[in-house]
């Protein structure tokens, strides 16, 4: 698969000793990603790339390749304390300076943030940018969590026969930790308001300023109507650079909404509104005027869709000119391409309950929102109206990008590209636009009977609407058809792989992964981005892991939630005498991590996953046990016992997925704090490794996959010290519980499996400097070329059957596990 041209990419810098600045990168790389939109799935994500060291910084400026392909790099530095008083950061920030765009490089915009009330004494920010400013004097500094440690009780204190005293004192010890948990816990929170507060700041600056920022491709600056050269109504060139929002209303009950929007918008953005009262000269052609400025405000559309909203002709005809598609012909060089715009927006809905209203269809596909109730707060409304303005500003972004994709794009012959997500009525008002180029001119023959293809914004339509789009549009037009731009190189579907399964390995910490430039929520987006591809190739994702409903980011509820969106599209349209397709996702959890995965939980995704639950080895288990499924493993009464079986269980369920799955890909990975005898990533690497399993190895994106990929590859000759046995005992902890479950015998058992593990690898980095491994390893830090890689690396490689059979007295399945032999029928 060969995916558009990447235009825009977003670089965060920002030093790692601020917790601050971590926070806001992670949230603006969600933000970017669609989070929080009530259609994530269908959000064309901007790649957000980190820089964490000052070196990173430092180079950006300075070498052509920044890290992606892009038109456009954008570099948002988060200047804190921190990073002021550290001489290193200091330096690098002083040579943002000489990094303006250069000849034969990426146009790049630097957007300082100003996180700290002393960047002001920092001489290049304060000559050359204008920050976004996060920062307030009425500010409070960041609450602190609390100093002191949680109070450790004794463990073995409660247990029978104890002395009484060491009991009351172990007693004591959990009250005082307890009253600690609470405190932590409410500074936690204060923590969580006080950064979601500045990131407001950050967020709708951000997105302004980089919009203020982006350029648009050659044709599309719109120039003063009629040839005006002095005062004007014309919203483009009145205010200078600031962006101008139409207020469309209806005066009879939406004026009161309008009228906050107007004078909200200044407190809480840089947004300035097109407001008739205000705006409409005395004596000028109202019609004319007010048909120009919805449909060439530089900031969009916002309509006040109220009770009399859709009964008034001049809202209708307010909403028509702004939605209505325009051709613009692009010109550069010798070749052209026609694009077809119009103006992006949001709806607010202000129905109350018992109100009856009427539709406009020209509104249909716009974002809607409802606004407070009767007699709201002030606080309400203030809120109410940066959500519609955060909203607002991302969907000008989405069409900046898409213009700029554009342009980039080599364009075909009877190629049309929408700059927006097509419904009924802009698709028929775009048809009537290609056909009628000129005013006046009326569709020949020729014309009509021209095939066309129609590219609208990556991601804008499921896959169930994009099918019932382009019914409509064969309805209207024979041969026409639409197109996602994400995937117009690749017009047929990836080719079917029936009974596949994908052993997925991804995980990791941030703070481990930063040095790569991506985090903890690049792989889970990448996750979900696999997991989608894979459901489209026919092949079923196997993940070890725990599903648990309290975990806010877990990967396994990301894989589940993209898996139920994707059957959600295809069944949609399905004939409904077709037999339900398998489930999909295989899910091994091992015996004492298995808590979270109770039977409510399984029961929520029973028609997507399949749960497979692996037992330790019998030579693990209590003396008479068959099975320690219903055994309720204390880690108290026996911790060296605890420990051994539930170490155990993970490398069986880890050899377990290996051998009942096709190929694997790992990603990531933690470095330090995993579960097991080994880190996870490393030991399954290994289980594939020494059954000859196909793996595909991901290293640019730093961890566990990271190492081992450099060392198979050569880029690192000696073995990396993080995954040794030493390094490792070197950090063990010393806390009584921790003396009591490691025992020399468990001490010993770990370092044979650090061994096996390091002499295993040096068996497949012989192989593969000898071309006959059967690991490939792939070093890109870019989500869509990972998981093009990925689907290339599916369709081309040949697989081997597998050889290592399955101890079935140690693997509890669903029933209907045990008879599904694929993931579900092509």
């Amino acid at each position: 698969m060969t995916a558009a041209p990447e235009v825009l990419t977003v670089h965060v810098a920002f030093h790692p000793a601020c917790p601050e600045s971590g926070a806001h990168a992670r949230a603006l790389f969600r933000l970017l990603h669609g989070a929080g939109l009530e259609e994530p799935s269908c959000w064309s994500p901007i790649p957000v790339r980190y820089l964490c060291g000052a070196a990173a910084l430092d180079g950006w400026c300075k070498v052509d390749d920044v890290g992606f392909i892009g038109d456009h790099a954008v570099l948002v530095v988060m200047v804190s304390d921190q990073m002021l008083v550290d001489g290193a950061w200091r330096k690098a920030l002083n040579g943002i300076k000489d990094g303006a765009s250069a000849p034969n490089k990426p146009h790049r915009v630097i957007l300082p943030v100003m996180l700290s009330g002393a960047m002001s004494l920092l001489e290049p920010f304060q000559s050359r940018f204008d920050p976004v400013r996060v920062w307030h004097r009425d500010d409070k500094d960041l609450p602190v969590l609390p100093a002191a440690p949680r109070p450790a009780a004794d463990p073995f204190a409660l247990l029978p026969g104890v002395d009484p005293a060491r009991q009351q004192l172990a007693l004591e010890l959990r009250a005082k930790a307890e009253a600690h948990t609470q405190e932590e816990k409410k500074a936690k929170d204060a923590r969580t308001k006080w950064m979601d507060r500045r990131f407001d700041r950050l967020r709708r600056g951000f997105l302004d300023a980089l919009l203020r920022c982006l350029r648009l491709p050659a044709g599309l600056q719109a120039p003063p109507p009629n040839g005006q050269t002095g005062p004007t109504d014309h919203p483009s060139t009145a205010t200078g650079d600031r962006l101008v929002v139409f207020l469309s209303h209806a005066k009879a009950d939406g004026d009161d909404i309008a009228q906050w929007l107007r004078d909200g918008l200044g407190r809480v953005s840089r947004l300035q509104t097109w407001y008739d009262q205000n705006d409409l000269r005395a004596g000028a052609p109202a019609a004319q005027r007010m048909r120009e400025a919805a449909k060439s405000c530089t900031g969009g559309l916002i309509a006040v869709h109220s009770t009399a909203y859709g009964t008034r002709p001049w809202c209708r005809i307010e909403a028509e000119a702004a939605r209505r598609p325009e051709r613009i012909d692009l010109h550069w060089g010798n070749e052209s391409r026609v694009v077809l715009l119009n103006q992006p927006g949001v709806a607010i809905s202000q129905f109350g309950h018992g109100a009856w209203g009427r539709g406009v269809e020209a509104l249909a596909r716009l974002p809607t929102i409802g606004w407070p109730g009767p007699d709201p707060k002030t606080e309400e409304l203030d809120a109410a109206t940066a959500l519609v303005v955060d909203r607002l500003l991302l969907e000008l972004l989405q069409q900046r990008r898409f213009l700029l994709q554009v342009e980039a794009a080599t364009p075909r012959p009877g190629e049309v590209f929408l700059a927006f997500t097509p419904d009924t009525w802009t698709l028929t008002e775009a048809v009537r636009v290609i056909e009628e180029p000129k005013a006046g001119a009326k569709p020949t023959a020729k014309s009509k009977a021209m095939a066309r293809t129609l590219v609208y914004p990556g991601g804008g339509l499921t896959t169930g609407e994009a099918k019932a789009a382009n019914t409509r549009l064969a309805a209207m037009r024979k041969g026409w058809t639409l197109v996602d731009f994400e995937h117009r190189e690749q017009p047929a579907p990836p080719p079917k792989a029936a009974g596949k399964w994908l052993a997925l390995s991804a995980g990791g910490l941030s703070k481990e992964l930063y040095p790569a430039g991506v985090g903890e929520e690049h792989i889970n987006a990448l996750a979900i981005a696999l997991t989608r591809m894979c459901a489209l190739m026919g092949w079923g994702v196997a993940y070890g892991g725990t599903l648990s409903s309290g975990l806010k980011e877990n990967h396994v509820r990301a894989l589940l939630e993209t898996a139920r969106a994707w059957r959600q599209d295809e069944t949609d349209h399905a004939a409904q005498d077709t037999p339900p397709r398998r489930r999909f996702i295989r899910n091994y959890v091992a015996v004492g991590h298995h808590g979270g995965c109770t039977p409510a939980v399984r029961a929520e995704v029973l028609d997507i996953c399949s749960f497979i639950l692996v037992d330790s080895p019998p030579h693990l288990r209590p003396a008479g046990q068959a099975s320690t499924w219903d055994l309720k493993l204390d880690p108290l009464a026996n911790p060296s016992a605890y420990l051994e079986r539930t170490c155990g269980a993970l490398s069986e369920m880890r050899r377990v997925s290996t051998a009942e799955t096709d190929a694997r890909v790992l990603v990531g990975g933690k470095l330090k704090g995993w579960s097991g005898w080994l880190p996870g990533v490393a030991e399954e690497l290994m289980c594939s490794v020494t059954t000859g399993q196909p793996t595909l190895l991901l290293s640019g994106f730093g961890g566990v996959a990271g190492k081992l990929g450099d060392y198979l590859a050569g880029a690192a000759g000696a073995w990396p010290e993080e995954l040794t046995f030493a390094y490792h005992d070197s950090r063990r902890s010393s806390q009584p519980e921790d003396q009591a479950a490691w025992t020399p015998t468990a001490r010993e058992r770990q370092r044979g499996r650090f061994g096996e593990l390091k002499r295993a690898l040096e068996i497949e980095r012989s192989l593969f400097k000898a071309g006959t491994s059967s690991v490939t390893v792939i070093d890109t830090r870019d989500l869509r070329q990972a998981v093009e890689e990925v689907q290339w690396w599916l369709s081309s490689m040949q697989y081997n059957p597998r050889t290592q059979g399955v101890v079935e007295a140690n693997v509890r399945r669903d029933d209907l596990e045990a008879g599904c032999p694929t993931p579900f029928p092509c």
